[in-house]
């Protein structure tokens, strides 16, 4: 995983990002219900989050894990709230 700083410096594709975290099976799309709710709920902007972050499967559900680090943090906090 990245920082921002880091990421920022990559200037790379989200495909190109998804083969340096080795990702296996994932989508590049992410549910639009999420994607919403979670740049609402985050200070990061909807587009870093979008470019950053991939849809991973470990079995039938899915779960957001993005390059960023910051990000990857934020979700955490994201996932734990009621």
């Amino acid at each position: 995983m990245f920082t921002i700083i880091e990421i920022e410096k990559l200037n790379c594709t989200k495909e190109r990002l998804s083969k340096l975290l080795k990702l296996k099976t994932f989508d590049y799309a992410l549910p639009q219900d999420w994607l919403n709710d979670f740049s609402e709920y985050s200070s990061f902007n909807y587009n870093f989050i979008l470019h950053t972050t991939f849809w991973c499967y470990n079995s039938v559900f899915g779960k957001p894990i993005s390059a960023c680090i910051q990000i990857n943090n934020e979700i955490k906090k994201y996932m734990k709230r009621d």
